[in-house]
């Protein structure tokens, strides 16, 4: 993946935030939110929270259900964003991390040797 930005940090960086701030934190912050007001301590804030983060993760999913549609798949297909959006960034930084710290990359049983400064191929 990190390949397909161009070998940027920049890039990867600019790709990932949008990702995990409207993809993965808004989810997440509905569930702390909700946790929070669960265990009794409601207030304006986590109420506010609650509604931010559920507004901004529903509008979110609605969008990308339109997206989903507009190329042909199923809108159903949607429930999956959140995990795939969590996927892909893991996968994102990982292989960054492979290309520019680890030195290389391992696939199939097999070594490929980067720009990185790390391990080195037999």
């Amino acid at each position: 993946l990190y390949l397909l930005y161009g070998r940027k940090p920049w890039a990867v960086l600019k790709a990932l935030c949008p990702v995990l701030l409207l993809d993965v934190l808004f989810p997440l912050g509905l569930v702390a939110m909700g946790i929070v007001i669960i265990t009794g301590e409601m207030t304006r804030r986590p109420l506010l929270g609650v509604v931010v983060c559920y507004l901004g993760a529903t509008l979110r999913q609605w969008n990308y259900r339109q997206r989903l549609e507009q190329l042909g798949f199923e809108r159903r297909l949607g429930t999956y964003h959140f995990a795939g959006a969590a996927l892909f960034s893991l996968l994102l930084v990982n292989s960054m991390w492979a290309h520019t710290v680890a030195g290389g990359v391992r696939w199939k049983g097999r070594s490929y040797q980067t720009l990185g400064k790390g391990w080195k191929t037999e």
